[in-house]
């Protein structure tokens, strides 16, 4: 008959006077029960089992008392199931900040177009974390992808010919596009006067 079983003619109770035989799992199980709110619940049902236990171990004297080694091999486990849950939980919440497509490598599109002739990007500028692109009297539409770790002050400006001999640069509009997986982070149209310039930037 196991150790805790001496003098249990009655359920013990805090009055008893002996050791709780359960307190080895009660503890656990409030440990267990307060990491459940930092890791969604995953360590709730392992604390209500602990508990339960604990409270057979009260009522029963037959019933022996856990090992210290038993719980906490139990409780680690628990513990780094529910960590583990957790960052997986967060890296989700992540994740789904970022637009798809950006987590497969983070190819950023930029995309320069005109409306007509001539179909000239002067003074164009192009930022995509650090890594920068000029040009002048570039053919439009023009169109490059780089890769980068990360969406954070991505940029695009061009200007439009300005030729006011032909009228060209009156009726001339340009649009200015950084795209991540097919979709469109942002997006600005000049708005179509003499010399106009199309600025569009992203940052996450």
């Amino acid at each position: 008959m196991p150790p805790y079983s001496t003098n249990y003619v009655n359920p013990w109770t805090p009055a008893s006077g002996i050791p709780d035989p359960g307190s080895r799992y009660d503890k656990a199980a409030r440990f267990l029960f307060g990491l459940g709110f930092l890791t969604f619940g995953s360590t709730w049902i392992v604390a209500i089992v602990l508990s339960l236990k604990a409270q057979r171990l009260r009522t029963d004297p037959d019933t022996t008392p856990p090992e210290r080694r038993k719980v906490a091999v139990i409780v680690a486990a628990t513990t780094a199931a529910g960590l583990l849950l957790l960052g997986s939980g967060l890296s989700t919440l992540v994740d789904d900040d970022i637009p798809a497509g950006a987590q497969d490598g983070v190819a950023v599109e930029i995309e320069i177009t005109s409306n007509g002739a001539p179909g000239l990007a002067y003074d164009m500028m192009i930022d995509v974390g650090g890594q920068k692109s000029s040009g002048d009297g570039v053919p439009l539409p023009h169109r490059k992808v780089f890769h980068t770790n990360s969406l954070w002050g991505l940029s695009v400006t061009a200007s439009a010919v300005d030729d006011e001999d032909s009228g060209e640069a009156e009726t001339q509009t340009l649009t200015c596009v950084i795209k991540v997986g097919g979709e469109i982070l942002a997006r600005n149209t000049s708005t179509g006067d003499g010399g106009q310039v199309c600025t569009a930037s992203y940052s996450e």
